[in-house]
């Protein structure tokens, strides 16, 4: 049953995707060698030290090397008050674009007018965002998230610099990418939210990936489709690879399709959710 889900998987995922006009990336100017971290003893405590009265958050952007001599950029969302209590530790979500996307995809699509919203509410705690380009979903990609912007994030904010506090989402093909990066990577996250995911480089590989993941790294998991979506197929037979091999999530069918309405609409239940993983 697992070659012929993988197979169908291949088929549904390639065929109906999303396809974005891509900058190609030269992966040979990158080690592609993923450097495992070390897993020292890390306080988990993390939010305010301090009563909080900001309203908003704040938008920084910063750019990091990708071994070739050219940049890849990225936002960071801030919290309230994360300028003023210094004393303050956050978990950190890195949220990826779908395709023709760009870091200020989640940004318009409300993410962090959300989670300002919600902090001040006090749903959620309060937690850092970062919204990379994903270099045309290239897996040349993820060397350089693994070995460079996750240790410039964790070096350059006031991170907890914790598996258990790094989550990965995505919409459409940021969704394959977080799926990508997380079940083959899974010492580097421990929250996974794919919303109406979609085909990237190398997601055949899934059924390998997911059977080598030790018991104690399994992820937290949602996933979430809508019932309109062209790639509901897609997310029902991943959906059917966790059963297979046994791995806890949330797969949630809404109605919905795959567009941009789709996932503004739903950003408080993606927060909230994330930030129920993060206290877990």
């Amino acid at each position: 049953m697992k070659i012929k889900a993988v197979l169908l998987l291949l088929v549904v995922l390639l065929t109906s995707a999303c396809t974005a006009a891509e900058v190609s990336q030269d992966s040979t100017a990158i080690n592609p060698t993923v450097v495992t971290p070390i897993e020292p003893e890390v306080n988990l405590t993390w939010g305010y030290s301090e009563d909080c009265e900001a309203p908003t958050g704040t938008i920084e952007n910063f750019e990091i090397g990708v071994g070739d001599g050219s940049t890849l950029p990225a936002k960071i969302y801030l919290p309230p008050c994360y300028t003023t209590d210094a004393a303050a530790r956050f978990p950190v979500l890195y949220l990826f674009h779908g395709a023709n996307g760009d870091p200020d995809t989640w940004i318009v699509a409300g993410a962090t007018s959300t989670a300002d919203q919600l902090i001040s509410n006090g749903e959620i705690k309060p937690f850092l965002i970062v919204m990379p380009d994903t270099m045309g979903f290239s897996p040349a990609f993820d060397v350089v998230f693994t070995n460079v912007m996750v240790p410039y994030v964790d070096a350059n904010y006031r991170t907890v610099p914790d598996r258990r506090l790094r989550g990965l989402g995505g919409m459409s093909a940021g969704a394959g990418l977080a799926l990508r990066i997380g079940t083959q990577f899974p010492q580097f996250t421990n929250v996974l939210g794919l919303h109406s995911v979609a085909a990237v480089e190398g997601i055949e590989n899934i059924d390998g990936w997911l059977a080598a993941i030790p018991d104690e790294k399994n992820p937290h998991v949602y996933m979430d489709v809508g019932n309109l979506d062209p790639l509901l197929e897609a997310a029902v037979i991943i959906n059917a690879l966790f059963i297979e091999e046994n791995l806890p999530h949330t797969f949630i069918v809404r109605a919905g399709e795959h567009n941009m309405a789709y996932w503004t609409v739903h950003l408080p239940e993606y927060l909230n959710w994330y930030d129920a993983a993060f206290r877990d």
